[in-house]
Parts: structure tokens; sequence; C-alpha cells
């Protein structure tokens, strides 16, 4: 069966992983960059590299953007068009007790608003839109490494430590969005996060000694209703076994 062509806008972090994965799977793969695709001149479909607009399958991994700038894009494309776009858990926002994929986020959410809104359009624009929601993204590539424990090292009067932990490995990513692609799930909606339910403060500060790192110091502030993301759907779709966050090395 002839494999799809796609086109992966973005190329972050994630992107090259994902590239690779894709290509060795036999997919044909246009990959580009904000460097070297300005989306803010992407009005028309003239000036759209051809490689994108006849892919079958657009894979969207870009950081956030203001509306003004997406909308014009995605414009340029079907409703039909299959479109796979990372999004974030952030939208969710604090104080939400537990919370899954049916969960309405309000349209004034103070929470991520620039993702939230590009959530909104491309999910109203779009029929066969997979929508995926990512957790703090962790993980060594072969050009990098990363980690949010390296932003939090030293720091002190941190006031989130109560608040559960929601990270992915980029692996992980990388296996979700080929699932999707396999198993056809479009339309689709899906958190991408680890099994891991700790507090960040008794994550960060281990994760923090086992790296050598200065721990960092968090305030012991209650929350009443931290949020708690379920990753249920995700596992029974996509057969998903999630990257132990606590098992992170620098060599990985």
């Amino acid at each position: 069966m002839k494999k799809s062509h796609i086109a992966l806008i973005g190329m972050g972090y994630l992107g090259t992983p994902l590239s690779e994965a894709l290509l060795s799977q036999g997919f044909s793969v246009f990959s580009t960059t904000r460097a070297n695709l300005d989306l803010t001149s992407l009005k028309t479909t003239d000036i759209i590299p051809v490689e994108i607009l006849k892919a079958d399958i657009i894979i969207y991994d870009v950081p956030p953007l203001e509306i003004k700038v997406i909308e014009p894009f995605f414009k340029n494309f079907s409703s039909d068009k299959k479109i796979i776009f990372t999004s974030s858990i952030s939208i969710y926002g604090p104080n939400r007790g537990s919370v899954n994929e049916d969960f309405e986020v309000p349209d004034d959410s103070p929470f991520a608003p620039i993702v939230l809104k590009a959530e909104k359009f491309v999910t109203k624009h779009f029929k066969n839109l997979a929508l995926l929601r990512l957790g703090g993204l962790y993980g060594n590539t072969k050009k990098s490494k990363r980690h949010p424990v390296h932003f939090l090292a030293g720091r002190t009067h941190l006031t989130n430590g109560n608040e559960f932990l929601h990270l992915v490995h980029v692996k992980d990513c990388v296996q979700a969005i080929l699932e999707v692609i396999a198993l056809d799930l479009f339309p689709s909606e899906l958190n991408i996060i680890s099994d891991q339910r700790v507090l960040k403060k008794d994550y960060y500060v281990k994760m923090s000694k086992i790296l050598g790192l200065t721990p960092p110091e968090f305030e012991d502030i209650k929350i009443e209703s931290p949020t708690l993301i379920s990753n249920q759907k995700s596992k029974e779709l996509l057969k998903l076994s999630y990257c132990n966050p606590f098992d992170y090395r620098i060599e990985d």
C-alpha cells in the first residue's frame, strides 16, 4: 500500500526524531522550520511550497503563535484535510481537579489563551483533525537534551510544588503520532502524558539530585483541587506504554 506524503511544519525539538521515524517507516516527508518558512507570509496558496499543499497529512508542531498568524495559513487547506495539531495540556489550567478529553475549556479561559484560540480555530475548521495535547516535553535527541528540571534547579520560592506532574517523553510523542497515522484516527482528541501522578515538588527535587543539580525550593502552598489529567484514552486507543519520568538519565 502506498505510504502517505506528510508535511511536517515546525521541526522543533520534536521535529527531528519525528521526521526520522516517519522516513524509517517509508513515508515521504517534507519538513520545514519557522526559520525557512515564515508563517506570517503564508496567506495565499501561490507562495506555499507545493509539497505542503499536496501533502496527505499536515503535522503542525509550532510553538504558540497568535491566531492572526495561523488562521491565514490553515485557511489554505480544505476542511477535509488530515491535520495533526500538537497542542498543550496547559490549556486546562490549575485547580481543575480530575479532567479528561471531555472537559470543556471555556472560551474565555485565562490559561494559555494563545494555544486555546488556535485549538478552537482548527477544531472548527477541520473535520479530520487529530488534536494532541502534549505534556511537558523531556528526553534526549541526537542534537539536544531537554528536561524542565534544568530550568528549575536552584530556584527558590516556587509556588506550584503541590500540583501534579504531567510530563511526556519525546519518544512517546513520536509513537503517538505514528499510531494516529497508522490507525487513521481522524478526527480524534488525546492527552499525551506519562502515567506518573506525583507532586511536582517531589519529582523535581529527586530528579535534580539524580542529575547532580541544586534542588529547587518550593513554598508549601496548599492547592484545593490540583489538576489531574487523564491519559487513559490515549493508552486505550494507541496502546501506548509511557516512559517513566523517574527513569530519565542524561545518556538516554
